[in-house]
């Protein structure tokens, strides 16, 4: 981010601070600055969605009883970002006649399209659709407890999340065509395409199995084999027991590497960075919790563990010793 826009941020929080330091908390002395300042730099409105989004998620769980309000936005919120800096930049058309701007807006909209679909027939845009994980987790904190990881993580911390992940973008759309599209711009594009082509791969084979499970029990059929066990180990899930994080996550470092060519290379480590290496340690402890309450459901998750790898198989997965213990 170059120093106008830190300077604009700053320049924002300040004016609101003094502002109701002096005539108190209202609309009528928050708006204004909100208006002026959203329209001088559109990482500034990008914030003030983003607090909205905070709140109004917070809110609804707080109203429904169903803590998996961000969820419904997580496919949405990156990619209106990215647009909305697109149009307060300058000229689209002029815009998207720079490829790694394309590129970036066109990855990160036909991951959002694919999320939203995976998300929307699993059922997570209804009223009562809801993680599983947020009611064995509320089961076992103290309900004050489980408010403040409501406020602080579920609600604030994964909000910010989303804004931070498309940081690199921001970068992108800034520098426009001062850097000339390179190599990286490449390697990062093939990163993306082909973590998508992965979560639509694996999110499929997960669909497929979970659909004819559940037929399988409706129909009192004879659950042999990974049905018997409760849980998918064939495709690619034999080569990693979460491959379809594991698209998310190199979707996003594939992001990174945009904004890192659009800086010509002159740095590896850069602060946009922040979104991805969050992304990457939520999914190593959401991974954790995870399967924690697999291996309680299905105990021979255990023996799946110890063959096939968490995320990437730096060797190959050895055959998972199932018909030992069956």
């Amino acid at each position: 981010m170059d120093y106008s826009t830190w300077s604009s941020t700053y320049g924002f929080l300040e004016t609101i601070w003094t502002e109701v330091s002096l005539k108190g908390w209202s609309l009528d002395t928050i708006y204004p600055n909100i208006l002026t300042l959203s329209t001088s730099d559109p990482f500034v409105y990008a914030l003030v969605i983003c607090g909205i989004a905070t709140f109004v998620t917070w809110l609804l769980s707080v109203i429904s009883g169903n803590y998996s309000q961000v969820d419904k936005l997580w496919s949405i919120l990156p990619v209106y970002y990215l647009w909305i800096w697109c149009f307060g930049m300058g000229e689209i058309r002029e815009m998207l006649q720079i490829t790694r701007v394309r590129l970036v807006l066109y990855l990160t909209t036909m991951w959002g399209a694919r999320l939203t679909y995976n998300f929307h027939r699993k059922g997570g845009y209804t009223w009562t659709g809801e993680d599983y994980r947020w009611p064995i987790i509320r089961s076992y904190l103290h309900p004050i407890l489980f408010q403040i990881l409501n406020v602080f993580f579920i609600a604030i911390w994964q909000n910010l999340l989303l804004l931070a992940l498309v940081f690199p973008g921001y970068v992108v759309l800034r520098v426009g065509d001062e850097v000339p599209y390179n190599w990286l711009d490449t390697v990062a594009a093939g990163i993306c395409l082909s973590s998508i082509f992965l979560e639509i791969v694996s999110d499929q084979q997960q669909w497929n199995f979970q659909e004819r499970k559940y037929e399988l029990i409706r129909t009192k059929g004879v659950l042999e084999g990974d049905y018997g066990r409760g849980f998918l180990t064939s495709g690619l899930f034999r080569l990693s027991r979460h491959p379809n994080y594991v698209g998310e996550m190199s979707f996003w470092w594939g992001i990174y590497l945009f904004g890192i060519s659009s800086m010509n290379g002159t740095t590896w480590f850069h602060w946009t960075s922040i979104g991805t290496l969050s992304l990457t340690f939520l999914f190593q402890a959401s991974t954790l919790v995870t399967e924690i309450l697999t291996e309680s459901k299905y105990p021979l998750y255990k023996v799946y563990k110890k063959a096939v790898p968490r995320f990437i198989p730096f060797t190959l997965p050895s055959e998972p010793e199932f018909k030992k213990i069956e």
